[in-house]
């Protein structure tokens, strides 16, 4: 395997997630915009949306079937994570429990963090916390199938299955470790500028993503987690809490 085909391919469908799909939420919702008033009487608007999510599932299944290829490709050139078979249900399960609560922790963290500094930022002001929640009110069914499935499982796939495995055999701890914070920076840097302090819950969020994969030595784990956890960001945006 040529070794930059690997790296290639990664920019090329994390590309496809970032611009790709954002361009299909940017489409309906202008889509949506341009009907008018007039139309949304002829139309119902859950029938609409609910064709508009069916497209775009269309889109997530087709993209995630690529990037497992990929992943699935890369495994059987470099192998799976060192020791994958001798790590348990129990202590997966009390990995992803750990790597749940300490995701939910770095919000209320930041948010300490950011008061110390002066700032009194909360995770309401967040960009990308504004802009999901203007989405949410605009297409409710897609953005939720988006933040609770989507997501996580394209996110898990190219930042933690396609990452630790495109740069070579990651069989030595050093090479894994390395590997992390460049992971959780990319991670990040799909979120928030690097250069502004919402930058820090993301890497954050990223770290610990990477720790579950590594120390879980399976790829669902981190999804798993990644799907907790959002679900209980978009239940806490309907509710208000």
């Amino acid at each position: 395997m040529n070794k930059f085909r690997p790296v290639m391919e990664l920019l090329i469908l994390a590309a496809a997630y970032f611009v790709g799909l954002a361009f299909v939420i940017g489409l309906f919702v202008g889509f949506n915009q341009a009907l008018g008033v007039a139309q949304w009487q002829m139309l119902s608007r859950y029938t609409l949306e609910g064709c508009e999510t069916l497209l775009f599932l269309a889109a997530v299944v087709w993209l995630t079937v690529l990037c497992r290829r990929c992943y699935r490709r890369l495994l059987d050139a470099h192998g799976v994570l060192p020791k994958a078979d001798t790590v348990g249900r129990k202590r997966k399960a009390a990995i992803m429990a750990a790597g749940l609560v300490l995701m939910l922790a770095i919000n209320p963290l930041y948010e300490v963090f950011s008061g110390w500094l002066g700032q009194q930022a909360t995770t309401d002001s967040l960009q990308n916390q504004q802009m999901l929640t203007q989405l949410l009110a605009q297409l409710p069914l897609l953005m939720s199938v988006y933040i609770v499935l989507a997501a996580p499982l394209l996110e898990e796939l190219l930042f933690r299955g396609l990452f630790f495995h495109s740069f070579g055999s990651p069989k030595t701890r050093a090479k894994r470790l390395a590997l992390l914070p460049v992971s959780a920076f990319a991670f990040a840097c799909l979120h928030a500028l690097p250069v502004s302090m919402e930058f820090a819950p993301y890497f954050a969020m990223g770290l610990v993503l990477g720790g579950v994969y590594l120390c879980s030595r399976d790829l669902r784990c981190s999804i798993a987690v990644h799907v907790a956890n959002n679900l209980i960001a978009l239940l806490m945006l309907y509710t208000g809490a």
